[in-house]
């Protein structure tokens, strides 16, 4: 933000979109910042402060947990542990260090499109779905992302993000693959499903920084989804994974490595799942 000019602290969301229409990319809204202040993107003239419009809270409602625009990283956290067995409050702890999730939100960490956010993972593994400023209507996380730190958005703003209540009582387990856990991720998985009887069902997984945006793994829940649990079977999902992503090499990891841990990730999270015997039953 070198050009910065403006500052401006708008009093609600209908003003402060207002305001982002206005000024179109020259624009970017900012809440907690720990993204915008470090990445300082050359183009951005003026920044919205959306600190103080009403969209700090994380609350339950009959259909879902309701988390703001603006509610930050530690706060959905706590409020987040009946959910998915804690998985989701998992993710939120993976995403960065107490002190940076004491500013930074859980909105802005969708909306900087980073492909190895930790958050979204869990979040589409849960179903999660956005609302954005001008429509009532919902936008499932998955549908955000357009390439590395671009997005779908345009000029609207996150108002909520929406985890239904369906998705609160799933098996769901969130693992993060890095050098340090306030390091960026190499991997990171989200899985979630209900296992009836040693047979798969609702199966969710998505990766991050394993493509440019965050994947989900459609084929792999096709494999599962209905499926008896066996040990074959978890293998075969392990592999199958792989195909659905398209990871790079870099000074952090190669692709290959990214690759092989993707499957020995998704293995480990569903046998976590499930018992000796239901893996070995149909062998």
């Amino acid at each position: 933000m070198w050009k910065l000019k403006e500052y401006i602290r708008p009093d609600s969301v209908t003003e402060a979109v207002a305001i982002k229409q206005h000024h179109g990319p020259r624009a970017a809204y900012l809440s907690g910042g720990s993204d915008l202040m470090v990445c300082r993107p050359e183009d951005i003239e003026t920044v919205i402060d959306i600190r103080h419009i009403g969209l700090g809270y994380v609350r339950d409602e009959d259909d879902a947990l309701v988390i703001g625009g603006a509610a930050l990283l530690r706060d959905a956290e706590a409020r987040a542990r009946h959910v998915a067995g804690g998985m989701l409050t998992a993710a939120f702890r993976d995403t960065a260090p107490w002190l940076i999730r004491n500013v930074a939100t859980v909105a802005g960490n969708i909306a900087n499109a980073s492909p190895a956010a930790d958050s979204v993972p869990a979040l589409i593994a849960l179903d999660a779905r956005i609302v954005v400023s001008g429509t009532s209507e919902q936008m499932p996380v998955h549908d955000v992302f357009a390439g590395p730190h671009q997005t779908n958005l345009g000029n609207a703003l996150i108002e909520q993000i929406r985890v239904p209540s369906s998705s609160h009582s799933v098996r769901a387990k969130f693992f993060k693959l890095a050098r340090s856990a306030s390091d960026i991720a190499l991997v990171n998985l989200a899985v979630s499903c209900d296992i009836q009887d040693g047979v798969f069902h609702r199966v969710r997984i998505s990766l991050g920084a394993v493509a440019p945006i965050p994947v989900r793994a459609v084929l792999t829940e096709s494999l599962l989804e209905g499926q008896a649990v066996s040990r074959d079977l978890l293998w075969e999902a392990g592999e199958t994974v792989k195909k659905e992503i398209t990871p790079i090499s870099d000074w952090r990891a190669s692709a290959q490595y990214r690759s092989r841990m993707s499957g020995v990730l998704l293995r480990r999270a569903l046998e976590s799942f499930t018992t000796p015997e239901e893996r070995n039953l149909n062998a």
